[in-house]
């Protein structure tokens, strides 16, 4: 009997550590994200704006990806002026391929205009590769992203103070 009785205060106590990480799972899945990222990005540097997305929502992040967020049938200048309306940074990826691109340099101009408006650091530069830097955010400080580890922890690190704005 005393075998039998262990072994239900064993399976208590593990139903009960159980119900705790159940309980600990759920409640982080219901925290508010520290900010939204829209990222501005040329599709041929998508493995990279993946691969950043994961890691930034996993640091409990939103981001709006336009190949998320853009809906079938939708104005696609609309859907990318409210992205970065609502979001708290818009993060450029710089490139050979993203500096060349018409929709990168609208929306750095759409991220100036609202920081003008808000008075608030909202356009964060990340520099992928040797590139021609839009002089629009040229005299800006950037993240280089040559080792994507040491990159990663110094955005982290290096993010301004920003109330979110949605």
């Amino acid at each position: 009997k005393d075998v039998v009785a262990d072994r239900l205060a064993t399976l208590k106590k593990v139903a009960s550590n159980l119900a705790n990480l159940v309980d600990d799972i759920e409640g982080n899945s219901k925290k508010k994200p520290k900010g939204t990222f829209f990222i501005s990005y040329s599709h041929e540097d998508a493995a990279l704006a993946d691969r950043i997305t994961l890691d930034l929502r996993n640091q409990s992040y939103d981001v709006w990806r336009d190949i998320e967020k853009i809906r079938v049938g939708e104005s696609i200048r609309q859907a990318i002026e409210a992205g970065i309306e609502h979001s708290t940074f818009l993060l450029v990826l710089l490139s050979k391929s993203s500096v060349s691109s018409p929709w990168v340099h609208d929306e750095i101009d759409m991220a100036v205009t609202l920081e003008k408006e808000t008075k608030q650091i909202i356009l964060l530069p990340i520099v992928l590769d040797e590139c021609k830097i839009p002089r629009l955010i040229k005299s800006r400080r950037y993240v280089k992203f040559e080792n994507y580890e040491k990159g990663f922890s110094e955005l982290l690190s290096g993010l301004p103070d920003s109330e979110h704005r949605e």
